[in-house]
C-alpha cells in the first residue's frame, strides 16, 4: 500500500459541496448517504452550489445486485445483496485535486431501502 502525501488544502476544507453522483436511483441514493454522512459528523458543513464551498466533490455511483439472502427456509422473502462502485474527486478553490479515490465493495445492510 502506497503512502500518499495529502494536500494541506484538504485539511483547511471547513464548506463542501457534494456534486451528482449520477442520475440513476442508486447513484441518487449514495449522494444522499454521503450528504447524511458529512452532516451527521458536523465537521464539514454541506453547502449549496456557490462561490462560498470550499471543495466540491465529484464522482460516479453505481450498485447491481449480485444475489439474494433469504432468513426464511422457504425463500419467501429474501433481499438482495449489491456491490457497489464509487470513483469520487475532492477539487479546491483553485481547481487543484485534493483526494482521488476509486472504490467498490459489497454495499452494507444500511444502504437498503425499506
Amino acid at each position: 500500500m502506497a503512502i500518499r502525501r495529502v494536500p494541506k488544502e484538504l485539511f483547511e476544507v471547513k464548506k463542501l459541496y457534494v456534486d451528482s453522483l449520477g442520475d440513476n436511483p442508486n447513484a441518487i441514493q449514495m449522494r444522499t448517504h454521503i450528504l447524511h454522512r458529512l452532516q451527521r459528523s458536523h465537521k464539514i458543513e454541506v453547502v449549496p452550489p456557490s462561490k462560498d464551498a470550499d471543495a466540491v466533490l465529484k464522482g460516479r455511483g453505481e450498485l447491481w445486485t449480485i444475489g439474494h439472502v433469504s432468513v426464511t427456509r422457504s425463500h419467501s422473502t429474501s433481499s438482495p445483496v449489491l456491490q457497489g462502485f464509487l470513483s469520487a474527486e475532492v477539487i479546491g478553490k483553485n481547481n487543484q485535486t485534493l483526494v482521488l479515490s476509486s472504490h467498490t465493495e459489497q454495499v452494507p445492510l444500511e444502504w437498503y431501502p425499506g
